[in-house]
């Protein structure tokens, strides 16, 4: 793909066991960590089911209430029977396009993607809170 070739196991799977919004159908995921020069940090979740779906993504601490409200994205793990301490908050990264060819980085803040890094399982869910945007512009 754009990122280059990569070799996973499928002990480095994980499930979502609704699958991604828009995208049930597809349900086994890797995330891997790009460690490219022009996205730091950024990681790769890629479909182990088809080689066309791969989405960028960025992991985010919902612990210190830098981004979401403290305890919003630990009561919804719970709610979905995902221990907060082991569980990693991604969120899915869009690039934009200016009139002036400019890129711009957004995140969906209204639909994190939460995995356990216990069970390798995970889930896509949409927050009721209005504070967090589909777009939300990505400060880099």
């Amino acid at each position: 793909n754009e990122f280059g070739t990569f070799q996973f196991g499928l002990d480095r799977q994980i499930t979502i066991k609704d699958g991604l919004i828009g995208m049930s159908k597809y349900r086994k995921f890797v995330l891997i960590d790009l460690n490219h020069p022009k996205f730091p940090g950024f990681f790769l979740l890629q479909s182990t089911e088809t080689n066309d779906l791969r989405l960028l993504v960025l992991p985010v601490d919902f612990t210190n209430g830098d981004f979401y409200e403290k305890g919003e994205i630990e009561s919804v793990c719970e709610s979905i029977a995902l221990k907060p301490e082991n569980t990693t908050c991604f969120l899915v990264v869009s690039v934009m396009f200016t009139e002036q060819n400019q890129k711009i980085l957004t995140v969906n803040a209204k639909a994190p993607l939460l995995v356990s890094t216990d069970s390798r399982e995970g889930a896509q869910l949409v927050l009721q809170n209005e504070k967090y945007q589909v777009q939300t512009p990505l400060a880099r």
